[in-house]
């Protein structure tokens, strides 16, 4: 009888043991994705973007790959905050950047850089191929209706896209581009994708 209890004992002792390890790891691995990705909408945030950004960078400068870096922002988005609430202008983030990785490709690496304003690094991908799916994200934002409540909310994109260059000198370079292209989009009348001249 004893012997069953010291083993009962030992069992459960054990099993105490894998749970509390169980929960040491779920909070590792918690805190690793806290580390990389936005909470609101899944994207990487910016610090893990532009150590992405870095890698790609170099991969393609060495082998002579193509890369497209493409800007987005959410037109007059803060007049989304300003009318209905913060609250609903997280729901539009979430809602729309769940949208957008579903039509953008497992190798593309999205990254939100702060507050309605992304990016994302085309791998493999020429200014031509970027701007179908760039339109095909303006697109499906001007479609998608976002309800909050009482309110109904619909926004457009703008997008900027950048083509690495020989010219480019570090992944700087190639985003300064791509928001620039991003900014005449802007300018131009929004809801709209503009494509940065090559560098010569």
């Amino acid at each position: 009888m004893t012997g069953l209890l010291i083993s009962a004992l030992l069992i459960a002792g054990a099993l105490g043991g894998f749970y509390v390890l169980g929960v040491v790891q779920q909070s590792e691995i918690t805190l690793r994705r806290l580390a990389l990705f936005d909470a609101l909408t899944g994207w990487l945030n910016r610090h893990a973007f532009d150590d992405a950004a870095q890698r790609e960078f170099t991969v393609a400068g060495r082998q002579s790959r193509p890369l497209t870096v493409m800007s987005l922002d959410i037109d007059h988005f803060k007049r989304v905050n300003d009318t209905y609430g913060h609250a609903a202008g997280d729901v539009v983030l979430r809602k729309l950047s769940r949208q957008w990785a579903k039509s953008l490709r497992s190798s593309d690496i999205m990254g939100r850089l702060g507050g309605e304003e992304f990016a994302v690094i085309m791998p493999d991908t020429g200014a031509e191929q970027a701007a179908d799916i760039a339109r095909r994200l303006l697109e499906e934002t001007r479609a998608l209706v976002i309800q909050v409540d009482e309110a109904v909310i619909q926004v457009t994109l703008s997008i900027g896209l950048a083509t690495l260059s020989p010219f480019d000198f570090s992944f700087d370079d190639v985003l300064r581009r791509s928001d620039e292209a991003l900014y005449n989009a802007k300018r131009e009348g929004r809801d709209q994708v503009v494509v940065a001249a090559s560098q010569r």
